[in-house]
């Protein structure tokens, strides 16, 4: 349940608004998904008869080029992630590759996304029309964190979704996090639990704010923990009880720290806010100027095709006839 908070600030809310609300949309048309293991068999793809396999990997796609592109950025994210997990897949990572938009469109499990995978299974499903690197490890981490979560342990979506982002290294919601501090609108670690990442006006703070709560416990108490407290949800009895055996604080600690940091790192006067109220001035700056000369421009044109300026040469035939 979000926060019933004081609205402060209306002005610097109203410069930043903007960007924000740009960057949120942003931030939703490329975050990833995760379905739950038990919705796994539920899609009926097209025929895929491009297949590309490696020892941990298995892509299936329509044109045999999609598909060993995927397998050399799989076989890339599972070297980097696998020797930090302590259990894998089962089986090998099965990764579909949609190439046809509309089918892509028909089986996502949310608006927008460039790929989802099913926690606790063993497939991933990915847009063709929108593969990098980072949707391959992003999705990757999902199946792997899911391997090394114990049957029955739930995980709030904004450390699935905020954990994926962190070792995929996604951008950073920066704005986003820097709008939502200055308004007093970041949540505590308690909202943020009832915060569903696929449905739901507020889907898109797992993401946001999922991620920057990550980086804060990376920065904070060390990446080293953060590692720690994934090993130890193979054997936890709940995702608070392995956070307080992690960092020696309750979710209510950590979530008071969070939200002292996010004030800290993200306020209005934090050095974020400075930068990006000097950007603003800047390109406020900049839009003067530009107004300015081309408004000069303008007149100067206009001018120019006036019907009353004579040219040179009647200038000079003028000045001959008054001599005579």
């Amino acid at each position: 349940m979000r926060r019933d908070l004081r609205t402060k600030g209306i002005r610097r809310r109203n410069v930043t608004h903007l960007l924000a609300v740009v960057a949120a949309a942003v931030a939703l048309v490329l975050s990833p998904a995760v379905l739950p293991a038990s919705a796994h068999d539920q899609t009926t793809l097209i025929s895929l008869e491009a297949v590309a396999s490696s020892s941990h990997v298995r892509v299936r796609s329509s044109t045999d080029g999609v598909a060993v592109k995927t397998l050399t950025m799989a076989d890339r994210a599972w070297e980097e992630l696998r020797p930090r997990f302590v259990n894998g897949p089962a089986e090998p990572v099965e990764i579909v590759v949609v190439e046809d938009e509309a089918e892509y469109e028909r089986i996502q499990p949310a608006p927008m996304t460039r790929g989802f995978a099913t926690f606790g299974g063993n497939r991933i499903y990915l847009r063709g029309t929108d593969l990098d690197q980072e949707v391959v490890t992003h999705e990757m981490a999902h199946i792997l964190l899911g391997a090394n979560v114990r049957a029955g342990l739930r995980i709030p979506d904004w450390f699935n979704e905020g954990f994926a982002q962190y070792v995929s290294g996604a951008d950073d919601h920066t704005i986003e996090v820097l709008y939502m501090a200055t308004s007093e609108n970041l949540l505590g670690f308690s909202a943020l639990d009832e915060i569903d990442a696929l449905r739901g006006p507020d889907r898109d703070l797992a993401t946001i704010q999922g991620f920057a709560i990550v980086r804060f416990l990376a920065d904070r108490y060390d990446e080293e923990e953060l590692w720690a407290l994934v090993t130890r949800l193979s054997h936890a009895r709940s995702f608070n009880q392995a956070l307080l055996d992690t960092y020696d604080r309750s979710d209510l600690e950590l979530s008071d720290d969070w939200l002292v940091y996010a004030t800290d790192e993200y306020g209005m006067f934090s050095l974020v806010g400075l930068q990006m109220a000097g950007t603003l001035a800047l390109g406020a700056l900049i839009l003067v100027a530009v107004t300015i000369w081309l408004g000069a421009a303008i007149r100067r044109a206009t001018r120019g095709s006036s019907p009353l300026d004579l040219t040179q040469t009647e200038i000079e035939e003028a000045d001959r006839a008054e001599r005579l």
